[in-house]
């Protein structure tokens, strides 16, 4: 479990839910790389399971 603090709050996060580089981002200000972290993070999931599954096809077609 991940603990952020900041401001006198604290909020525990799920250790795959927030990278801590992305938060380091937050801490920063840098809202556009922030965002940019998270498309790129939610989308490697799927464009690595395209990349197995065509990959599969390719082997075993």
């Amino acid at each position: 479990m991940l603990t952020y603090r900041a401001a006198g709050s604290e909020t525990r996060l799920p250790g795959s839910a927030l990278s801590y580089g992305t938060l380091l981002l937050v801490e920063d200000g840098a809202e556009l790389f922030v965002a940019a972290d998270v498309v790129a993070g939610v989308e490697a999931g799927p464009g690595a399971a395209w990349v197995g599954v065509s990959f599969a096809e390719a082997m075993w077609t």
